[in-house]
């Protein structure tokens, strides 16, 4: 059996004053010559929290002067992105220890400390979270409860293991991803892609968590949207309102769906269409609600697409004329009409090749609500969205609309409470920036 097989054009990074340069590998140099895209929403002093325990101060300095004054290859957060952190802008939160304690016991120290401190001084911007490493299916972590505490009150953060600090090679050129995800948090746009045809997208990825208790049980459903315009630049989250049941959840789906639509449509005048990007099957009862959404939306949506994108298959693509067998990035596969195979991250254009290439993401063409939908157009919009990754230089490839659904899974569905949630809801500022990279 043969397939058709083609390369799909390299995406375009868009920098400051519309500088352009083509291809993922020139992100960081593009930022660094050109400056970041878009930095307008950004306060001009910037009030930042450091929070660790006392027998992290060293590292917490550490991590201060990085930031500041940057290495060989980083040159500090002001240069780089025009973000100033001085010590009359930091405040710290750091009277606790966690030697010998267990990670529940950790967790309760952050959250807590978290807790007094914005109590009395809520006057923050962005907090900056020192703890240990731990595996991110494990709950309850200092991580998690770093991140809830704070997102409960409306305050992005970036949460470092310590691991990350105490090792000067890795943190040489941790930096400034480090650097890169503050900015992103505080409503910074690095870069943008220029859409390869049309620009006239809503891209949303839905996606839901459920939370289990102790015997193993469901005990509540959350859902979630992320929107971005054509760029791939992120627009906002919706978090649903948790349910009880799949029934609940489902009945809650239409209103849910609507608000997010009309947050991200605003005072439009052009009809955008809407393409979803799903992790699993979308069934029927979800179609049918968003379907009912999209109806008291009116005509400012200018109908639907709905693709599966999944990155769980048996499926590899190898390139045999190369003596590593790995395809250059780009590489789409039409495998029928309505299913494409798309690698994102392949052999780069120059040097050796670091890690083995991941396997394909594996696009569908689920359901539209209209007859005719160019799905290699699709896919070229979907490899462009992989390059809006803003989580690192060199971050693996991922469609944001899927990988960043799983950041917000794993964090929703380890809070013991709907307090992120209601946080979330209730602040503009977590709505229109990615807090959860």
């Amino acid at each position: 059996m043969n397939f058709a097989g083609r390369y799909l054009a390299d995406p375009v990074c868009v920098f400051k004053n519309g500088v352009e340069h083509r291809g993922s590998e020139f992100r960081f140099r593009g930022l660094r010559e050109s400056g970041p895209y878009d930095s307008t929403r950004i306060p001009n002093e910037p009030r930042f929290l450091f929070v660790f325990p006392q027998e992290f101060r060293p590292l917490a300095n550490t991590l201060y002067h990085g930031l500041r004054s940057g290495n060989n290859q980083f040159p500090g957060m002001a240069a780089m992105f025009g973000v100033n952190i001085s010590p009359a802008q930091l405040k710290s939160a750091n009277k606790f220890t966690v030697d010998s304690s267990t990670p529940r016991e950790a967790s309760k120290r952050y959250h807590n400390t978290i807790r007094e401190f914005l109590e009395s001084d809520n006057f923050v911007d962005f907090a900056i979270v020192l703890c240990h490493k731990t595996a991110h299916y494990e709950s309850p972590s200092a991580y998690y409860a770093s991140k809830a505490a704070l997102a409960s009150r409306g305050i992005p953060s970036q949460v470092i293991t310590v691991d990350t600090l105490s090792d000067a090679n890795q943190l040489s050129w941790s930096i400034g991803n480090i650097a890169l995800q503050i900015f992103v948090k505080l409503g910074g746009q690095p870069w943008f892609v220029r859409p390869s045809a049309g620009g006239g997208d809503i891209i949303v990825g839905i996606g839901r968590c459920q939370r289990i208790d102790e015997r193993g049980r469901i005990t509540r459903y959350v859902g979630y949207t992320t929107a971005y315009d054509s760029g791939g630049v992120f627009k906002s989250i919706e978090v649903f309102a948790p349910q009880n049941s799949m029934d609940d959840y489902l009945a809650g789906f239409e209103s849910s769906m609507v608000a997010a639509l009309k947050g991200v449509i605003g005072n439009t005048n052009q009809p955008l269409r809407l393409v979803l990007h799903v992790p699993k099957t979308f069934s029927f009862a979800e179609r049918h609600q968003l379907e009912k959404s999209l109806k008291i939306c009116g005509e400012k949506i200018a109908g639907y697409v709905i693709l599966r994108l999944n990155d769980e298959h048996p499926f590899h693509l190898f390139d045999m004329a190369h003596p590593t067998l790995a395809p250059s990035s780009g590489l789409s596969v039409e495998i029928d009409q309505r299913n494409r195979l798309l690698l994102l991250e392949g052999r780069p254009t120059t040097g050796n090749i670091r890690r083995s290439p991941p396997a394909p993401i594996w696009v569908t063409h689920q359901a539209s609500s209209t007859a005719e939908t160019d799905l290699d157009a699709l896919v070229q919009q979907i490899y462009e969205l992989s390059v809006a990754n803003w989580r690192g230089f060199n971050a693996k490839a991922r469609p944001i609309t899927t990988h960043y659904s799983k950041l917000i899974a794993r964090i929703l569905s380890s809070s013991d409470s709907d307090a992120i949630i209601e946080g979330i809801s209730s602040s503009m500022k977590l709505k229109e920036v990615p807090w959860f990279i």
